[in-house]
């Protein structure tokens, strides 16, 4: 290929290479049916920023590939981002279909629920993907339990405390049985539940004053490469940034040795996280805050979950349930949002963060 500059195949990997859209739409002007081509526009669209523009791409290369997994499930990611929810979701079940990364879809001999009632039944909700996206889709449960005779849900162990508190359901487990009557995945609840955004969340809670700050500033692992899309921030950059008064608390528990030197040497850190056993104690500490700050990760989830106030810290490109541009969220209404402005750099949200904390706490 490096023979062939103006092969469109050479200008279309160096579009992706250089995250730039000159190079994709030379190639797609000497190959406008190139399938590589218009899904590779989309993903760089979707980097920088630009869904509406991504979906735009995207729509071509189904007209290419109707079908084609990988292609239906970045269009429904561009979709949830822009806050299209009545498209999105027969393309968001895409994600067990993909040739590569599929998302396995566990008990696929049980039939699927479509959201009907089951009085003599049972139902098995399984969680995928990480612990955030587990606590996005729980606030769902209560609504499926309504309509079931019996509800299980299998989740990884360190949720299994917080689960059996959710109501109406039966058993929470690490690893379920076959014997459920239906099955339904927790990221297709409010598809099955035909839930709309209106009625989805529950209502504002009431913003409390005071200084107990829960903190979450990294998590568990990067899972997109670019430095405009790591969600991760040095903790050292986020503790100089909070308020002098404020009594600190660490709400993750994948803590580095040299983070522990940070926070002990920090004397507004109160550092619990040795007494926490699962996240039913990161809930406990978490609803005890005044405010919490963190990166996209699974405190922040569960924080948002309980209703509490919780200021997050966004890479310039961030995952589609932040939506694009806005400083609200339309899945947490409890949710406040900064932004990165230029890619991989931290300093502008957390030189807002830090004024807004200085008008939140005075």
């Amino acid at each position: 290929m490096t023979a062939h500059p103006h092969h469109p195949g050479f200008r279309n990997a160096k579009g992706i290479a250089l995250n730039g859209l000159g190079c994709l739409e030379d190639a797609l002007a000497a190959a406008p049916n190139s399938l590589d081509g218009w899904h590779n526009r989309g993903l760089t669209l979707d980097d920088l920023g630009l869904p509406a523009d991504a979906a735009v791409a995207y729509d071509h290369a189904l007209g290419l590939s109707p079908g084609n997994p990988d292609i239906r499930l970045c269009a429904a990611l561009s979709r949830l981002t822009l806050g299209d929810f009545e498209r999105v979701w027969p393309d968001f079940t895409a994600r067990h279909l993909r040739s590569r990364h599929a998302v396995a879809r566990r008990h696929a001999n049980i039939p699927d629920w479509n959201g009907g009632p089951m009085m003599d039944g049972s139902l098995l909700l399984s969680a995928e993907q990480g612990y955030g996206d587990t606590l996005q889709f729980s606030r769902f449960i209560p609504a499926a339990a309504a309509r079931v005779d019996r509800l299980e849900v299998e989740a990884p162990e360190p949720l299994l405390r917080l689960l059996w508190h959710v109501p109406g359901v039966s058993l929470a487990t690490a690893r379920a049985d076959e014997t459920a009557t239906a099955h339904c995945p927790l990221p297709d609840l409010l598809d099955a539940l035909g839930l709309d955004a209106a009625t989805a969340w529950a209502a504002k809670l009431a913003v409390t004053t005071g200084s107990r700050i829960g903190i979450a500033w990294r998590g568990r692992a990067e899972t997109r490469p670019g430095q405009h899309l790591k969600r991760s921030l040095p903790l050292e950059h986020l503790l100089t940034r909070l308020p002098a008064d404020a009594t600190i608390f660490p709400l993750q528990t994948d803590i580095t040795a040299i983070e522990i030197e940070h926070l002990a040497s920090d004397p507004r850190v109160r550092n619990l996280t040795a007494g926490i056993a699962d996240f039913a104690d990161t809930a406990a500490i978490a609803a005890a805050m005044d405010l919490v700050v963190a990166i996209d990760t699974a405190p922040a989830h569960l924080a948002l979950g309980l209703g509490c106030e919780t200021w997050m810290l966004l890479p310039f490109s961030a995952d589609w349930r932040w939506g694009i541009g806005a400083d609200a969220a339309i899945w947490y209404p409890a949710a406040r949002l900064f932004r990165q402005t230029t890619p991989g750099d931290w300093a502008d949200p957390l030189d807002r963060l830090s004024a807004a904390l200085a008008l939140r706490f005075g």
